[in-house]
């Protein structure tokens, strides 16, 4: 992993002189260079396997308070924690991405959840999912959280899954692959298709 971007803020009293700037830089780099540190034994796991399922939630505070186990000469405010890590991007697995990625918190934590289990199920519940949470990954939430981290990562309600009828399985199990917004485009053309086709059955009107 390596970092390959950075944008710098400068406070514009800084911005006068050059031994400031430096200095601003020299403090931005030292922390980048810890938080990486942080990042290379903290997600091990997913550097070694690149699955959302293992990027727990490592909020704010928890990586203050680790990077303070490690280093005491000068701190790592939650302000500039937040810059940095909504404008570093790193070099990981072969793609560019938003440190902030390496970050994720507990609802969208939970929302990949979801979607792992709605790609091989894609018409369970709001109670159905808890349950599956519970007993297959030991995440033991409310049906209303399950709701609420469900609308956050754009997945439909089961009403909306379901339509008029079950679609076809084939269409149900490409819901991963071409993500949910597409997915339901191809699921609706398809029940048009079929509700057209039972229409013309019970009129009386193919040949």
């Amino acid at each position: 992993m390596s970092c390959s971007h950075f944008n710098f803020v400068l406070p514009s009293e800084e911005t006068q002189t050059a031994p400031h700037i430096l200095q601003h830089i020299d403090y931005r780099n030292r922390l980048t260079q810890r938080v990486l540190e942080l990042i290379n034994r903290y997600r091990k796991p997913w550097l070694a396997l690149p699955d959302a399922l293992l990027l727990s939630p490592w909020d704010a505070s928890q990586v203050i308070a680790a990077y303070n186990d490690r280093w005491d000469d000068f701190e790592l405010p939650a302000s500039t924690l937040s810059r940095l890590i909504n404008h570093t991007q790193v070099r990981v697995h072969g793609q560019r991405i938003l440190m902030k990625q390496l970050f994720p918190g507990r609802m969208r934590w939970i929302g990949e959840h979801l979607r792992r289990i709605l790609a091989s199920h894609p018409l369970l519940t709001d109670r159905e999912l808890r349950d599956r949470l519970g007993s297959g990954y030991d995440i033991h939430i409310s049906t209303r959280h399950i709701n609420e981290c469900r609308k956050k990562m754009g997945i439909p309600a089961r009403k909306e899954r379901l339509g008029n009828s079950t679609p076809n399985h084939f269409l149900v199990s490409q819901c991963h692959l071409v993500g949910w917004g597409r997915y339901w485009r191809v699921v609706q053309a398809f029940m048009r298709s079929v509700n057209s086709g039972r229409s013309a059955i019970r009129g009386g009107t193919l040949a």
